[in-house]
């Protein structure tokens, strides 16, 4: 939320600086001056890289992400009995959990791993 909020301040500030060059630019051509062509490129560049960055952030903040399904494997040390189940908070590798369906010896988390994306 934050990096957003400077964001927002950033574009803002810019939107501001790049009118006031085109203002400048404005009154220097009224005026006759040279300088006129260079306040209007000024302006012209920092009102487009403002609504650039306006259009990534909109696109960006629509793109958020799940994070990806988490399965647990366990194991029974002594008849090789393995069963996938998902995983729950606090899960780690070689942590003992519940008994063996088979011979009821203690089970072991053998691996955690996320589930690849589907495209």
């Amino acid at each position: 939320m934050l990096p957003l909020l400077i964001l927002l301040i950033i574009a803002t500030g810019m939107l501001t600086l790049s009118t006031y060059y085109l203002y400048r630019a404005f009154l220097s051509y009224r005026k006759g001056e040279t300088d006129a062509i260079y306040y209007t490129v000024i302006g012209a560049i920092g009102i487009a890289i403002t609504f650039y960055m306006t259009f990534i952030l909109r696109k960006r903040q629509f793109m958020k992400k799940e994070p990806p399904a988490l399965t647990t494997i366990t194991e029974c040390a002594k008849c090789g009995f393995k069963s996938l189940r998902r995983f729950t908070k606090g899960d780690y590798v070689y942590k003992t959990v519940g008994n063996c369906e088979r011979c009821n010896e203690p089970m072991l988390i053998t691996a955690v791993y996320a589930e690849p994306e589907k495209k």
